[in-house]
């Protein structure tokens, strides 16, 4: 102590000012040190949940372009399923309306073809008939010219008395309400009239009589007609129409 003061030291003085410092230096640290550190703590935890704020924020990022990536993928092969089925359905439309104008096609062929068909078959039986009755009104008038015509019809008539027997044994067993004409070129005599009649009836059992009628226009020969169909055609005009068509 004497050696400060020798020095010129007030040790009173220096140790109020050591007090002075040290309550200072109290004062300061619990009014500026703590407060300035907390601020810094404060700062330095808003920077941290700053920071950690924005690595969320990336990564939030990373996922939804992940996410928006896998989203337009699927997108895209979407897209491709649609556009594929697209093309399928418009090829599977485009062959099955081919296919339906081809059977159209066919079928309008098909139609021509059967009407074509049909005409001409019209326009032979019109052209047969047509050179038919000509020929036999010809043949008609030169036959009795040459007096030949009723030994032509009794050739024919007995042709059809040996023959129709047996070609009765084709017709099927016929209803008592069937009938049967008998169309002749000159009328048959009471005896041909008698034997078809009876045989007819007898073979069919037929009830009903038999209906004789006369057609100049058969030429010679006669003709059995069933109310069913059956047909039996032993005239000269019939005959020659029958020729006439496989030609015609």
């Amino acid at each position: 102590m004497e050696l400060l003061g020798e020095i010129g030291v007030d040790v009173k003085i220096l140790i109020a000012q050591i007090v002075n410092f040290a309550v200072l230096c109290a004062i300061l640290w619990y009014v500026l040190y703590k407060p300035i550190i907390r601020i810094f703590q404060a700062r330095e935890e808003k920077v941290k949940k700053i920071a950690d704020g924005l690595a969320d924020l990336d990564k939030k990022r990373a996922e939804t372009e992940e996410e928006s990536r896998l989203k337009l993928m699927k997108a895209d092969d979407f897209a491709r399923d649609v556009l594929e089925r697209s093309k399928k359905a418009a090829t599977q439309f485009k062959n099955e309306r081919l296919e339906t104008v081809e059977k159209e096609v066919d079928r309008m062929i098909e139609e021509s073809g059967m009407r074509l068909q049909a005409e001409r078959e019209e326009l032979r039986v019109s052209l047969s008939r047509s050179i038919g009755g000509e020929v036999m009104q010809t043949a008609h008038g030169l036959f009795n010219e040459l007096g030949i015509a009723e030994i032509v019809h009794a050739e024919l008539v007995a042709r059809c008395r040996a023959q129709v027997p047996e070609m009765l044994k084709t017709v099927d067993h016929m209803q008592e309400s069937a009938s049967c004409e008998i169309i002749s070129a000159f009328p048959l005599t009471q005896k041909d009239k008698n034997y078809f009649e009876s045989l007819i009836k007898k073979k069919l059992h037929i009830a009903k009589d038999i209906l004789f009628a006369v057609d100049p226009n058969l030429v010679a020969g006669m003709r059995v007609r069933f109310t069913s169909g059956y047909e039996f055609d032993f005239s000269l005009a019939g005959k020659f129409n029958a020729r006439l068509s496989k030609h015609v």
